[in-house]
Formats: C-alpha cells, sequence, structure tokens
C-alpha cells in the first residue's frame, strides 16, 4: 500500500518536500512488499512442513503395508527426509504392528546414524562452540582442547557408538556395554586385531571416566590391559631391536598419555600395577601422582608398590628423596628373590626405595651394598637389588644416612638445576 506525503507546488523552493514525499512512498511501498513476502515465506514454510509430516504419516503407515517393495519404498523415503522424521519414528516404535515397529527401528537407526555423522562433522569443524558431542566436556578437562582433542574423540565416536553415545545419558547402560566390550576383545583373535584400533581402546578408557560408570575390580583389570594392547601401544611407543620401546612424542601421543595417567588414577591392586608397568613403558610422568598414592596406601601389595617406586626412579628428582626416605624401615617382601653362589637374596620395599633414592641422588649404588644391581638406563632389575640378611641391609641404609647428611645440600641444589 503507498502511502502520500502532503505536497506543495507553487513554489520552487518546495522542490525538496516533493523528493521527501516520494521517497517516503517508496520506502513504504517496499516496506509492505517485504512483510507480504515474509509472510508468503512462512505461510509456504508451515505449509512444507505440514506436508512433510503428513507423508511422514503416511510412510509409517506403508511400513506394515502387505506388499514388500512398497514397504521397502517407504522405509528409502524416510531415511532421504532424515532428522525430521525421528519423532514419528520414535512414536511408531510403540506401533501394535509388529511389523511397524520393526521397520521403523531399523529406519531409526539409519537416520540417527546419518544425522549424527553431520553432526560430527560440525564438530570437527568447530563451526559452532556449543554444539559439544557426548564425551567431550570430561575429554577436554582430561587432554586440553587444542591439536587433535577434536578428532580423537570423533574416531572414539565413530569406533565405538553405542558406548560413546550414552555416556551422559546412561551410566549404567555404558558400564555394561564396556564390561562386555572388554571381554570380546581380551578374547578376540590376533588375526582379527587389524578390525580395531586405538580409538576403540580410546573410547573404553575414556567411559570408565564417567560418573555413574562403575565397574568391578575384574573388569578395571581388563581395562588396565587394554592399555598396553599393541593397537594402543602404537601412539605411545615404536619397538627398536636393539634399544626396545622408545616413546613417540607429539601432540597426539601426549594427549593419549594424559588420558592413561587419569585412568590410573581409578585402579587398584593387579589393575594398578598393570598400569603402573604401563606408565614406566609409555613414559607417563603424571604417572607419578598414581605411583604416591600407591605408596601411601600399605594394603597395597608390595609388588604392587614396587612399580610405583620405579615410576619415581624414572621421573623423581632430589625435591622426592625425603618422601622416600619414609620407607626405608618398611620390610614388607616383594616376593623376588635370587640365588648367586648358593647365597639367597630377596627384595623387600625398603630395598627399592633405597636403590631408587640412590639412583635420583645420582650416587654410586654399589658404595651403598647394592654389588649385584643390574642398571639399564634410569631403572634397575628387580631381582637385582635384594639382601642375604638384614644385618646388610641395616649397612646399607646407615652408608645411606650418612652420605646423606654429608651431602643433603648439594643433592638438593643439584635438583633446582
Amino acid at each position: 500500500m503507498a502511502v502520500f506525503c502532503p505536497v506543495a507546488y507553487d513554489n520552487v523552493m518546495n522542490r525538496q518536500c516533493v523528493i521527501r514525499a516520494v521517497v517516503c512512498t517508496i520506502v513504504v511501498s517496499l516496506s509492505a512488499l517485504s512483510q507480504a513476502a515474509i509472510a508468503q515465506d512462512r505461510s509456504c514454510s508451515t505449509t512444507s512442513s505440514q506436508s512433510t509430516q503428513e507423508e511422514v504419516d503416511a510412510l509409517i503407515q506403508a511400513l506394515g503395508s502387505g506388499g514388500f517393495v512398497e514397504r521397502q519404498k517407504a522405509m528409502q523415503r524416510l531415511i532421504e527426509i532424515g532428522g525430521d522424521s525421528i519423532p514419528k519414528l520414535q512414536r511408531a516404535m510403540e506401533s501394535p504392528s509388529r511389523e511397524v515397529r520393526f521397520r521403523a527401528a531399523k529406519v531409526l537407526e539409519l537416520v540417527k546414524d546419518r544425522d549424527f555423522e553431520r553432526q560430527l562433522q560440525r564438530f570437527l569443524r568447530a563451526e559452532n562452540e556449543g554444539d559439544a558431542i557426548p564425551g567431550w566436556y570430561i575429554l577436554k578437562d582430561i587432554i586440553g582442547e587444542e591439536g587433535d582433542a577434536r578428532r580423537i574423540l570423533v574416531e572414539m565416536h565413530r569406533a565405538e557408538p553405542k558406548i560413546m553415545r550414552l555416556l551422559e545419558v546412561a551410566p549404567k547402560t555404558v558400564a555394561r556395554l564396556v564390561s562386555e566390550r572388554t571381554h570380546q576383545i581380551q578374547r578376540t583373535p590376533q588375526n582379527l586385531l587389524g578390525k580395531l584400533s586405538s580409538a576403540n581402546m580410546a573410547a573404553i578408557l575414556l567411559a570408565t571416566k564417567l560418573d555413574g560408570v562403575t565397574l568391578s575390580d575384574l573388569n578395571m583389570r581388563y581395562v588396565a590391559s587394554l592399555m598396553s594392547h599393541q593397537l594402543f601401544s602404537k601412539e605411545l611407543v615404536s619397538r627398536d631391536p636393539q634399544k626396545g620401546y622408545i616413546p613417540v612424542r607429539g601432540v597426539r601421543s601426549d594427549m593419549f598419555r594424559k588420558l592413561v595417567a587419569s585412568v590410573l588414577l581409578d585402579l587398584k591392586g593387579t589393575a594398578l600395577q598393570i598400569g603402573l608397568s604401563v606408565a614406566l613403558r609409555y613414559d607417563i610422568q603424571d604417572g607419578l601422582v598414581a605411583a604416591d598414592r600407591a605408596l601411601n596406601d600399605k594394603n597395597l601389595p608390595c609388588h604392587v608398590r614396587q612399580y610405583a617406586l620405579m615410576l619415581y626412579s624414572k621421573f623423581g628428582n632430589p625435591s622426592h628423596i625425603k618422601r622416600l626416605m619414609r620407607l626405608l624401615d618398611d620390610a614388607s617382601f616383594c616376593g623376588t628373590t635370587q640365588t648367586v653362589d648358593n647365597v639367597k637374596y630377596s627384595t623387600q620395599i625398603r630395598d627399592v626405595a633405597l636403590a631408587t633414592i640412590i639412583l635420583i641422588a645420582k650416587a654410586d649404588h654399589k658404595k651403598f651394598g647394592f654389588d649385584r644391581i643390574r642398571l639399564s638406563g634410569s631403572s634397575f632389575t628387580l631381582n637385582t637389588i635384594g639382601f642375604a640378611d638384614d644385618e646388610a641391609r641395616k649397612k646399607a641404609k646407615e652408608a645411606w644416612l650418612a652420605h646423606w647428611e654429608e651431602s643433603k645440600e648439594t643433592i638438593l641444589s643439584a635438583g633446582n638445576k
């Protein structure tokens, strides 16, 4: 509709008023046309939406049709419609018709898969910061959100979709699925391992970090074993025939290290022993947090606590020595013995602690009674550090205490450099 402003023509000076009137008429006319177009678009959109929903209703009815070809065509068309069909497909799952329920479930699964794949792609491109996918918030708290963090999570979703999609909505179901999956992987023949990847293992590890996901000690032992699985270890170490395991360094591998270190905090007993040995192999310095907890738990078997000490021997520094010296009176037997020249040597936790302390202090083990010790870089062979009797242990401890009293400042200052 055009609206005219009053115009005076009796004076040449009034030309500006005429121009303003014409402009006013054009603007108001365009505004009216625009509103009409928007209303028409809304009407078309509503009509289109109604038409689609009516089509979906008809297609769902066709899922139970007597003709096989018609049922197949209905399924294909519902898949093409995609996400708009999900609400009605979910309701169709309660249909009295078994055929409708069966086919609706198949279509719903495919539609959700396609819809979720598009969501994964958006997440991967970080198009919308708020468009997170299950597991993102806890994963980024563990490994950060830079570098390959998003890609790693997407790989987990594609590897273990059943577990990953339920992470934040059904923890009890996730616990059951994790238990079943770990058992299945444990039983997978070597020739079929190619169908698995590090993402399968990572997805299971992440699932154990969710609140409400509670696993038995046996299942957690299986989870710990996955951390040493050859497909997972490829992300963290390479194997050299001469040098043994060599750590792989990079943003991605360090993210996997952070995930393993986080899971270590939840392990107990034998599972913790496996986890600590994995931390040693994978060069995970953050494993010291779990190692410290293990040393504080006197109920843990000695053979578990000795692995915690070995982590200190690899990653510890002089500031840890005082803390480790508290173990020098712990006579817990570690189950390790060795007989040399008819002399039986046994290893106690205090022996491992003293050997660790001397290694951190960069002193000579043989000066403190460890005549048989076999060193390998920043570690040692456990059955080569025991003593034949407590008298020998006492002498070794006294020798160390005298050295510590004399050289404490030098040792501690060396650690600060």
